[in-house]
C-alpha cells in the first residue's frame, strides 16, 4: 500500500516542479501522469474532475492533486497528492525568491520567461483539444460553449457565474 503514497507523491512532485506558470500549467503535466503514465483515469474522467475542479475556488493543481489522491487512496492518498504538489515548489520559490528578485531584470532571466511562456499556452492547448475531443459528443455541446464564449467574452460575465449556470442548467435539464 505505500507504494501508490509514493506513485501518488512523485506524480505530483514532477507535475509540479515542471508545471510553469503557476497551476494551469501543470494540469497538462498532471494529465500525462494520471492518464499515460499511471493510468488512474480516462481522458474523460481527468476532464470531469477538472471540470469539477474549475468550479471550486483555490488553485486547480492543488484540487486535482487532493481529488485524484482520495481517489487512489483515501485520505492520505489526497494528502500525498497535495504534499507531492506543494512541498517542491514551496521549497523552490523560497530559495529562488532573492535570486529571482536580484536579478529579474537580467536579460537571460527575461529571455528564458519569454521562450518559455509559448511553450506553456501550447501546454495548455493540448489538454485543451485532448479534453474536447470528448466534450462535445453532439451539436448541443458545440452551442453551449459558443454561448458561454459569449458570455465570457463578450458580455465579460464572470467564468464562476457561466460555469454555475452550466451546472444548474445541466442539472435540470440535461440527461
Amino acid at each position: 500500500m505505500m507504494q501508490i503514497y509514493l506513485d501518488l507523491f512523485m506524480a505530483m512532485v514532477r507535475s509540479g516542479l515542471v508545471g510553469f506558470g503557476g497551476g494551469l500549467g501543470s494540469v497538462p503535466i498532471i494529465r500525462a501522469e494520471v492518464v499515460d503514465v499511471y493510468e488512474w483515469m480516462s481522458n474523460e474522467e481527468f476532464a470531469e474532475v477538472l471540470a469539477l475542479g474549475n468550479t471550486l475556488p483555490g488553485p486547480i493543481a492543488t484540487k486535482l492533486a487532493v481529488f485524484i489522491g482520495y481517489k487512489q487512496a483515501g485520505i492520505m492518498g489526497a494528502f500525498a497528492g497535495v504534499v507531492g504538489i506543494v512541498l517542491p515548489t514551496a521549497i523552490l520559490i523560497i530559495i529562488l525568491a532573492k535570486q529571482y528578485i536580484t536579478y529579474k531584470d537580467s536579460p537571460i532571466i527575461a529571455g528564458m520567461m519569454t521562450a518559455v511562456k509559448p511553450v506553456v499556452v501550447i501546454l495548455m492547448l493540448q489538454v485543451a483539444f485532448e479534453i474536447g475531443q470528448k466534450s462535445f459528443p453532439n451539436y448541443f455541446n458545440y452551442a453551449l460553449a459558443g454561448l458561454s464564449a459569449i458570455a465570457i467574452f463578450y458580455f465579460k460575465i464572470h467564468p464562476g457565474y457561466v460555469i454555475l449556470g452550466a451546472l444548474v442548467f445541466g442539472a435540470l435539464l440535461v440527461r
